[in-house]
């Protein structure tokens, strides 16, 4: 009986040294033709075809919490170089910002100077040739210290005072004194207000900065008469939406993503840092801009701000 069962034993482990290494070989041809049409896995369910070892790899698989482990990790290694590199350019940009702001103080010193020296010349008896070149001075010299302004405002972090304050009102109360400005006397500013009451905490002399040189650009993309529409509406639930449009000369697609480049301008007397400034102003609100531009519709400027309610 013993020696039965070790003539069985053996047997046994012949034929299954005789198998084929491809299990498919023992199975009828039609079989064999159709396992190969379907890429027939024979270690499924235990591996996905994704995860057989390839040659000189370890047969051992991760599994699906190592898996979603090391995709987590992944995703927070590419957070860390993003917040690494938005230091870096933040520490580059309060360099920069620091130079700027000595480098302003230097020249308004003499600028101050010269300022004194023009007001003076302008209440002399002078020819009219000298006038005319006076007045040129003048010009320029105002331009000078309007850009001195803007490059210290840009190269100054944005520190915010902020307040729970009700949109439609604070528009209303910036329309008031902007309209009598000598760029906005020959045009027509419309404000369509949101029906409900908005809210936001924000700094209110900050945003009224924001809606005044976005008014200011609008203004000076159309003529005389043209009407300037601006708009307060909610975004969904959490967000505010403040619109300023013009039915001016639009803005190529490829001049729209430079508007916002530090001295970046499309106007002969601009200073290239009004809209970088709104968005420094809009960004620290926590807030988001939108430019759009088509030859049909004008411009429209939208600004995203969270509701405080």
């Amino acid at each position: 009986m013993k020696n039965s069962n070790r003539l069985s034993f053996a047997s046994g482990c012949l034929a299954i040294a005789k198998m084929p290494s491809n299990p498919t070989e023992m199975l009828p041809v039609v079989v064999q033709n159709l396992a190969k049409s379907l890429s027939f896995n024979w270690f499924w369910p235990f591996f996905t075809p994704r995860q057989l070892p390839q040659q000189g790899q370890s047969w051992r698989c991760m599994t699906q919490r190592e898996q979603a482990l090391a995709a987590e990790v992944a995703h927070y290694a590419r957070e860390v170089r993003s917040l690494q590199r938005q230091l870096a350019e933040k520490e580059h940009l309060a360099a920069v910002g620091a130079l700027a702001a000595s480098i302003v103080h230097e020249i308004r010193n003499p600028l101050t100077t010269l300022w004194m020296w023009l007001n003076y010349c302008q209440h002399q008896d002078l020819s009219e040739v000298a006038m005319e070149r006076l007045s040129l001075a003048l010009a320029d010299g105002d331009r000078l210290q309007r850009l001195l302004n803007q490059i210290l405002l840009y190269a100054k972090p944005q520190t915010l005072q902020r307040q729970e304050l009700n949109l439609n009102q604070l528009v209303v109360e910036t329309l008031e004194v902007f309209q009598h400005t000598p760029v906005a006397l020959d045009r027509k500013l419309e404000f369509w207000h949101s029906s409900t009451p908005v809210f936001l905490i924000a700094d209110p002399d900050k945003l009224k900065q924001v809606l005044i040189n976005l008014l200011t650009n609008a203004c000076e993309a159309v003529s005389d008469g043209d009407s300037i529409y601006i708009g307060v509406k909610l975004i969904g639930g959490d967000r505010i939406g403040l619109q300023v449009h013009n039915g001016g000369t639009s803005i190529s697609s490829d001049q729209l993503p430079k508007l916002t480049e530090p001295f970046y301008t499309t106007k002969a007397t601009g200073t290239g840092l009004g809209l970088t400034i709104v968005q420094q102003i809009v960004e620290a609100h926590a807030g988001a801009i939108q430019i759009e531009s088509s030859e049909t519709h004008g411009t429209t400027v939208t600004v995203t701000l969270p509701n405080s309610r």
